[in-house]
C-alpha cells in the first residue's frame, strides 16, 4: 500500500510542475530527477537498513582523514 501512495505523490508532484516547466530540457531533467527519487523511495520501502549519506561520506573520507591523522602526528614528533 505504501508504494501506492508513493507513486501517486510522485505523480501528483509531476502533475502539478509540469505546466509551469517551459523547455524540453527542464523537463528532462525534472523527469529524471522524479523517477530517480521515487526509485530511491521505493528501495528505501522495501529496504529500510540501507545507509544514509552520513556513512557513504564516512565511507569515501575515511582514508583521507587516517592519511591526514598520520601525517599530523609524524610532523609533530619532528
Amino acid at each position: 500500500m505504501n508504494v501506492l501512495y508513493t507513486t501517486c505523490a510522485a505523480l501528483l508532484i509531476a502533475l502539478a510542475e509540469w505546466r509551469n516547466l517551459t523547455d524540453s530540457r527542464t523537463k528532462t531533467i525534472f523527469t529524471v530527477m522524479l523517477a530517480a527519487v521515487w526509485l530511491l523511495s521505493l528501495v528505501l520501502l522495501f529496504d529500510r537498513d540501507l545507509p544514509g549519506p552520513q556513512q557513504f561520506i564516512e565511507f569515501v573520507l575515511e582514508p583521507l582523514a587516517s592519511f591526514l591523522a598520520k601525517l599530523t602526528h609524524s610532523s609533530s614528533m619532528s
